[in-house]
């Protein structure tokens, strides 16, 4: 039996790889639905822009965007707005030395974190 009182503000997991959201809808879900503690917007042409929107949704444990637009930006935004983050997933991204230096850091921290270290 489903509860007509369930509102989207008590989902704790949402999964929407691939729908082609974009940052705006990102800014969406951030804002709707703030105490989220697992997202998947994997291959949704979210920008830096996103990111930040996403980096306000401080609940949040795992988080997976990969093959997004995101840069050394938008990953600052995320590790400084996001202390509850365990789990970070950012493989096919374009991050530079900076994102790759702080994305080591947190890994350092005890978080897993996925994605591709630059080639020297």
């Amino acid at each position: 039996m489903c509860s007509s009182d369930l509102s989207m503000s008590q989902l704790r997991e949402l999964y929407l790889e691939g729908t082609q959201i974009g940052s705006q809808g990102a800014r969406i879900i951030a804002s709707g639905m703030p105490d989220l503690i697992r997202l998947n917007l994997a291959q949704n042409d979210i920008d830096d822009e996103g990111a930040e929107a996403i980096a306000s949704m401080g609940e949040l444990q795992i988080l997976t965007l990969f093959t997004n637009r995101i840069e050394d930006a938008g990953v600052r935004a995320i590790l400084g707005g996001l202390p509850n983050l365990k789990k970070l997933d950012l493989r096919c991204i374009s991050i530079g030395p900076e994102g790759n230096a702080m994305l080591a850091q947190k890994e350092n921290q005890g978080a897993k974190v996925l994605y591709y270290k630059e080639r020297l």
